[in-house]
């Protein structure tokens, strides 16, 4: 698979600036004519970049990406959940990609990454996701009429598994899984 080229300083400064002055009641133009209007988004990207969590999510949806690719089943790997979208029920999460495969599967995937290992008492690592924003992944899946999958990185053990929803046992709160499950 060979990532397609795009314009990222070109196209996407524009739109993040776009996005934010929107979010903040200005105009395009009044940011780019009066750039100190966007002076604290460096202590804002700052203090973003401190949330370990966070950057460690983002790195491992980026893994995902590549791992997918390079495992030489896909004909696309997109990332989903970029760019505006308009929906008449806003109570949906959408998924961090959507996969087409060479066997023409096409499903979308939320990554998420499970950092537990074995405890003390022997049990394997379980991974569980929020009902409400399991039921919110899905809602956005069934709107496109597709799949949805949950790719997990058991970081402890570097294991990838791809689940598709009724794998997971729920637990009235959680949707659940161990390691092994898994």
């Amino acid at each position: 698979m060979k990532r397609i080229k795009r314009e990222p300083k070109k196209f996407d400064t524009i739109r993040f600036f776009d996005v934010i002055a929107r979010s903040r009641g200005h105009s395009l133009k009044e940011v780019i004519q009066d750039p100190s209007l966007f002076g604290d988004l460096i202590a804002d990207a700052d203090a973003h970049y401190q949330n370990e969590s966070l950057i460690h999510g983002l790195r491992t949806e980026a893994m995902f990406a590549y791992v997918a690719g390079a495992l030489g089943h896909c004909t696309v790997v997109k990332q989903e959940d970029a760019g505006d979208a308009y929906f008449e029920d806003p109570e949906i999460n959408i998924p961090d990609y959507r996969i087409i495969t060479k066997k023409g599967e096409n499903f979308f995937v939320e990554v998420k990454n499970c950092h537990k290992d074995i405890s003390s008492k022997g049990s394997m690592p379980i991974f569980s996701l929020k009902a409400e924003y399991f039921q919110k992944l899905k809602k956005y899946a069934d709107i496109f009429n597709c799949k949805l999958k949950i790719a997990i990185y058991w970081s402890k053990r570097k294991y990838w598994s791809l689940i598709p929803p009724d794998a997971f046992n729920n637990n009235g709160n959680c949707f659940v899984i161990s390691l092994v499950n898994a």
